[in-house]
């Protein structure tokens, strides 16, 4: 283990992404860290933070997968990458971590669903709420 400074933009989410290969793997890195007592929300410039020695190449993600952008919502990520904003459900499922849909991060990793996952998943007529 080493410890790194924050710098400015960083969250649990892009540091679990930078240093352990996913950004859902957050809470494991925060829990690497018992003194970060503050909101998640809250890890601010400069502070210390411990992560893994090695640092994990962006790469690692192997399954399909994109990169949220700003803007992005569900919606409109299953109707670019799945073909039908309604298929936005199938995208939340494969995303179980995402716990606000309206609020995706900007830099995040959202897995796609698989072709068998999208065809049993139900398509839905509710759409999250727009940004």
């Amino acid at each position: 283990m080493r410890t790194i400074q924050v710098q400015r933009g960083d969250s649990w989410w892009k540091l679990a992404g930078r240093y352990l290969g996913s950004g859902a793997r957050w809470p494991e890195l925060r829990s690497m860290n018992p003194s970060a007592s503050e909101a998640p929300e809250l890890l601010g410039e400069g502070t210390t933070v411990v992560v893994p020695e090695a640092r994990v190449r962006r790469t690692s993600v192997t399954k399909p997968h994109v990169i949220v952008r700003k803007g992005d919502t569900l919606w409109s990520l299953a109707r670019t990458h799945l073909g039908r904003g309604a298929a936005w459900q199938c995208l939340a499922s494969a995303n179980p971590e995402v716990t606000d849909y309206t609020r995706l991060s900007i830099g995040s990793i959202l897995l796609l669903p698989s072709d068998e996952t999208l065809a049993s998943c139900k398509l839905a007529a509710p759409v999250p709420p727009m940004r």
